[in-house]
């Protein structure tokens, strides 16, 4: 690895760019690294363990990116006290629905569940301090309703109407549909600088 890494230094070199030291490491497979927001890493499974091989393989979301998504959707929350719902699941279903979409095609699954409850807390305590003085369950049952679709019905969605007076809904990550990549096999070097 330290030779590959003093390879890809003169590589960088010759064409006028540079290698950051904060941002590169060397670390195993079992330790595994984050990169634009993905974290890589071999997890422990003796059901797929074979020779080098110790478990599977996945590429998540990492701790740090479902952090910030938290603190996000904490902040959006926090800006509109005293907003209607509708209103609130406007500026929230872009943050979600964007940040799910760009997941969807790795193990996203237990962070999304994640990002789904610290939603739902967001906006318990949020009906909470809105509706202080009145029954924390009857509040509850005003803005989560049950939601019926041509394939499902739904409890418990966040709901309000928007300026149009329309039903509007909390977008579910939950309900996001993975999509895995393939790995493709290359016949020939893809990248131009190869066939130097």
């Amino acid at each position: 690895l330290e030779k590959s890494k003093k390879i890809v230094i003169d590589f960088l070199v010759s064409r006028g760019l540079s290698k950051k030291k904060k941002k590169t490491s060397i670390s195993t497979v079992e330790q595994g690294f984050d990169f634009l927001g993905f974290h890589f890493r071999e997890y422990p499974d003796k059901g797929r363990s074979k020779g080098l091989k110790k478990g599977i393989f996945l590429v998540k979301p990492s701790k740090k990116n479902v952090t910030n998504i938290c603190h996000k959707i904490s902040a959006i929350i926090k800006e509109y006290p005293n907003a209607e719902a509708g209103t609130l699941i406007k500026h929230l279903n872009p943050i979600l629905r964007g940040w799910a979409e760009h997941y969807r095609t790795v193990s996203s699954r237990a962070s999304y569940r994640k990002v789904s409850e610290h939603t739902f807390r967001s906006l318990q305590r949020w009906i909470y301090r809105k509706h202080s003085k009145v029954k924390r369950r009857d509040t509850l049952s005003k803005y989560f309703k049950t939601v019926s679709t041509k394939e499902t019905i739904k409890h418990w969605i966040f709901s309000g109407f928007d300026e149009r007076k329309q039903p509007i809904t909390l977008f579910q990550i939950g309900n996001t549909t993975f999509k895995k990549h393939n790995m493709i096999a290359l016949k020939q070097p893809k990248n131009p600088f190869l066939l130097e």
